[in-house]
């Protein structure tokens, strides 16, 4: 007998009823939102953002960028402008707010297989909010805290009982609200730790809100911005983490990266960029928790992650990931080390600066309008990555051995002539600056531990261990 799965089954009806469905009708169900000052970016057909829109049109979903040719005063600006859209619209529409320069719609050119991941994404939502059906899902991330986060205890953002601000967030990478670490920064992971633990019962990596992707009705959407009150230079990041800890009833977090996935920068690109294709015709798949979100996010400026997952879902990049190690710094680290090269490193170009810059200031986007410098490539993007990491595996295996002479060439081999290496876990894991500047003027999520010694992954168990010891 022949036998057919669920969801083969599934794929098959669907297929057919896209058959007779007009493909320019667009969903009523859904829309995205997207905040975006610079006007050009939606019709440039190297951004990001144009390539969002374009698989927005795939899936059929109707894709709004608001926000063009306006100053740009911090964080909360698109808080400002957003509330005149969600008073026009259906109120039985499901809204979704997301980054526009950092993000990417994870459906496959296929458009019933498109059509599909909105629908599982819907389904999602409703599974998620069951319990609390007027709340708002947010995304959660495995990194933790903004730099204003370091100048508030969770408690003091809100009044629950007036419902009213009590305390404005400060504007993170701002010379006055540097990262530091403190025990304010203890109590928001506790926070959020625990707060993930009691809700699910197990232990997940992405227990942290992130601001970046959020999804909700209009109405609720509309009470959330009345409850923060969020000025134009707060870190909204902050704020909505005070929100949670104030009003927990109006904050799903999506710890299972079922709705929206964030990646993991601190990593590096090669474990920290978390998704990966399975087949042309299905979305793109997170390596560790097997969920396909309909929106991934590449926080902390990770856009040679962004670029590496355009291209797995059949984009054109601006091929940011020849940058990391690679250009002029990767070759003075290793002549520094003792290696010598034919080529004077003077002369080794260098693709584009991280920029990772101030996240505070992340409105401004650092030099990002420039988009870096395009190449072209032979090799797929896991082929050259595969490539780069074998001879940056080499030069490492040498430097920890110290299997080399002073002024020797790791075989003999000019790696002018190999593809740029590229950074796996940008220096110490995580003394890359905590979303803003930290006091040692580092850029990006502070002196924020590895991944064990400051609460979040192997101490965190270690931790509840404790408590429910002393308890006993």
């Amino acid at each position: 007998k022949m036998k057919f799965s669920a969801l083969a089954l599934q794929f098959g009806l669907l297929a057919v009823g896209c058959f007779f469905r007009s493909v320019e009708a667009v969903r009523d169900d859904v829309v995205i939102l997207m905040y975006e000052t610079d006007s050009n970016l939606e019709k440039d057909e190297s951004s990001p953002l144009y390539f969002f829109k374009q698989k927005g049109k795939v899936a059929n979903v109707q894709t709004t960028v608001f926000g063009g040719n306006l100053a740009y005063h911090g964080f909360g600006d698109k808080y400002q402008t957003l509330r005149p859209l969600l008073e026009l619209m259906d109120k039985e529409k499901l809204v979704i707010l997301a980054d526009a320069r950092d993000v990417a719609l994870n459906v496959p050119d296929n458009e019933a297989f498109a059509s599909l991941a909105v629908d599982n994404f819907m389904e999602t939502y409703k599974r998620l909010t069951k319990d609390s059906p007027n709340a708002i899902v947010m995304s959660a991330e495995a990194q933790c805290c903004v730099s204003a986060m370091a100048h508030a205890s969770p408690s003091e953002y809100f009044d629950p009982v007036l419902k009213k601000r009590a305390k404005r967030a400060c504007s993170s990478g701002h010379k006055d609200c540097l990262w530091y670490p403190n025990q304010y920064i203890e109590d928001w992971q506790v926070f959020m730790e625990d707060l993930s633990f009691n809700l699910t019962g197990e232990e997940y990596a992405d227990v942290y809100l992130n601001a970046g992707l959020m999804a909700g009705y209009p109405t609720e959407l509309i009470e959330m911005l009345d409850l923060i009150d969020i000025a134009p230079y707060e870190d909204d990041q902050a704020v909505l983490s005070g929100f949670l800890y104030s009003f927990p009833d109006k904050v799903v977090l999506d710890y299972k990266q079922e709705m929206f996935g964030n990646n993991q920068w601190p990593r590096g690109l090669v474990d920290g960029c978390v998704f990966e294709s399975q087949a042309p015709h299905l979305p793109l798949v997170h390596t560790e928790t097997a969920t396909e979100p309909l929106i991934i996010h590449t926080p902390g400026k990770f856009y040679e992650c962004l670029d590496v997952l355009i291209e797995e879902l059949g984009g054109t990049s601006q091929q940011r990931y020849l940058t990391g190690l690679g250009g002029r710094g990767f070759f003075e680290a290793l002549v520094s080390s003792g290696f010598g090269f034919d080529t004077p490193v003077a002369d080794v170009e260098t693709y584009q600066a991280d920029n990772y810059g101030n996240y505070g200031s992340y409105g401004n986007y650092g030099n990002y309008g420039n988009y870096g410098v395009q190449r072209q490539r032979s090799l797929g993007v896991k082929d050259y990555l595969g490539n780069v990491l074998s001879l940056l595996d080499e030069f490492r295996s040498s430097l920890l051995t110290g299997s080399r002479s002073e002024g020797e060439s790791v075989e003999g081999r000019n790696p002018l002539d190999e593809p740029p290496a590229l950074a796996s876990n940008y220096g110490n894991y995580g003394n890359y600056g905590n979303y803003g500047v930290s006091a040692e003027g580092r850029s990006n999520y502070g002196n924020y531990g590895n991944y064990g010694n400051y609460g979040n992954y192997g101490s965190r168990m270690m931790r509840r261990h404790l408590q429910e010891t002393d308890q006993a």
